[in-house]
């Protein structure tokens, strides 16, 4: 902040001195000229007010039935005794 109390940028990489106060004020000088720091508070991506938190995706469970269920049972027994015809192998 300058001396009308107007925040001042200045480049990357700009030669000068910062001095810490005895009432720990952080000033900085350059040009012959002092400009009081002002620290910026550290911030979060997200607002804890106004951004509704993502949920954390929880896989789903897949139900593989044991293979002595009768469903399965049943199915596999089908298909062991399906005998393959020519005709089902005609296209």
């Amino acid at each position: 902040m300058n001396a009308f109390g107007l925040q001042t940028h200045y480049h990357k990489g700009t030669k000068g001195l910062v001095i810490e106060t005895f009432d720990k004020r952080l000033l900085y000088s350059t040009n012959n000229t002092v400009y009081e720091l002002e620290l910026i508070p550290e911030h979060e991506k997200l607002s804890k007010e106004f951004d509704i938190r993502p949920a954390k995706e929880v896989p789903v469970k897949r139900n593989i039935p044991a293979t002595r269920h009768p469903w399965r049972n049943e199915n596999f027994l089908k298909f062991r005794n399906f005998s393959l015809t020519e005709e089902l192998l005609q296209c």
